[in-house]
Order: C-alpha cells, then structure tokens, then sequence
C-alpha cells in the first residue's frame, strides 16, 4: 500500500495496471472548510469500505459523508473527515490510519476488537449515549434493479458506521455503492449490497439475519458522543 502523488497521467496509468490486494490512498482539503477528503481505490479487496470506516474511526475521525461504487474489479471511495479533539494532529492520524489499514488488509491487526476496545474507553471516559429515535432498517429490493437497498436511520453514536458496514461484511454481503449522511445527530445511510454472487438478497431467511444484525449493534451503543462538544464518531 503506498500514498500517490505523482502527476495526473502517470497516476491513471498506475491504476489501470493495480494488482489484487493494492489501494490508492489519496488525502487532499475538502471543499468544506475544516474537513479533509481521502479518496481510496482498491482492487479486489472484500470488506474495503468496512476496513477503511474502522482504521478511521480507530483514529478518531468523524466520517461526515461517505461515498462508494465499484467499476470491475476495482472499488472506488470517498471520505469527508474531520479529527476529534485530540494529542495527535491530523497528518499523523491520517499516517496511522494507512498504516492500519495495510496491517488490517495483511491480516496483521484484528479491527473489530480494536474497535470494540476503543468503544469500552469512550464509556469509561464519560462519553454518553444520545439515542433520541428508535434505530429503523429497511431492506428494499423494489428499488433498484440490480441491487438491494439497505437503508439505516438512528441516532449517531461513536463507530456507528462501522459497526454497520462490518455486520454487512460478516453477512457475506458486499457494499457497491453508499450514502452517507448525518444531520443534527440524526444518521440516515443507504447501502446498495448484493451477496457474494454478484445477486440481489432473495433469501428471506438471510434478509431478516442482517436486518437483525443490523438493528443490534444500533440498539446497544457503547457511548455517543462528545459532551464538551456533541459532535460523534462515525
């Protein structure tokens, strides 16, 4: 895994030729003010969109939005994040971030727990949960033609998105394309998945597992959010 910052032409001919297992990661200003973009490109890579959300989060960047799509083999994401508060700046989170990122592509570090330890902390260092709506999950598949839509609605809370896009991931389902949004502490975030054929959700049974899944990890968040400040941590 490398960052690229050569010129335009020669970063086009690169990633034409990427090999399987291979990621572009990109940071740049966003147009918004106080908020950086990190743009990825991976090949062939199952999970990618979870992976990236965790080691940001692992981070303490709040994902403001997130975009995702995939063309062939390769998938394409877009990240507009801010740092929490915090020793670190934000130049070496985000050089910590790629490093956790390559360790957790290469099977060296264990996101979940990882995650799941820095939720513990944030309990135990006076974060607080700011449940205002019951979480809703909705698996659609008259929406789309070629994919199932999976909308989640709830109230924000530190590694929510995570915790998501990793239950689809251990669900075998993967992520082509995703909005992401937040407003007032509200997260309203639409995945188009399909299974690990290539094919929209038909299994009832699989349906309702992941919805499931889904709603758990929305109903028993471990902290919320920032009390100085109230912002949260996707």
């Amino acid at each position: 895994m490398y960052a690229i910052d050569y010129r335009k032409q020669e970063r086009h001919r690169e990633m034409e030729t990427m090999a399987a297992g291979e990621i572009f990661w990109m940071v740049a200003p966003s147009s918004v003010s106080g908020t950086t973009t990190v743009r990825l490109i991976a090949c062939e890579i199952p999970g990618i969109f979870s992976k990236v959300v965790g080691v940001l989060t692992l981070n303490h960047f709040n994902i403001l939005n997130a975009k995702s799509y995939r063309e062939k083999n390769k998938s394409y994401h877009i990240f507009d994040i801010q740092p929490l508060p915090g020793i670190m700046s934000e130049s070496q989170r985000l050089e910590m971030a790629h490093r956790h990122l390559d360790m957790v592509v290469s099977g060296k570090l264990d996101l979940s727990a990882q995650v799941a330890t820095q939720r513990s902390s944030f309990e135990n260092s006076g974060f607080h949960t700011a449940s205002q709506s019951p979480p809703q999950v909705i698996v659609d598949n008259d929406r789309s033609a070629l994919f199932s839509v999976v909308q989640v609605a709830a109230s924000d809370f530190p590694g929510l998105l995570f915790s998501v896009t990793d239950m689809f991931f251990k669900h075998g389902v993967h992520i082509d394309k995703a909005e992401i949004s937040t407003k007032n502490n509200e997260v309203l975030d639409i995945f188009y998945v399909k299974d690990s054929m290539g094919l929209k959700l038909t299994s009832v049974h699989k349906m309702s597992a992941l919805k499931a899944a889904i709603e758990k990890v929305l109903s028993q968040p471990v902290g919320g959010g920032l009390k100085s400040n109230n912002k949260h941590q996707r």
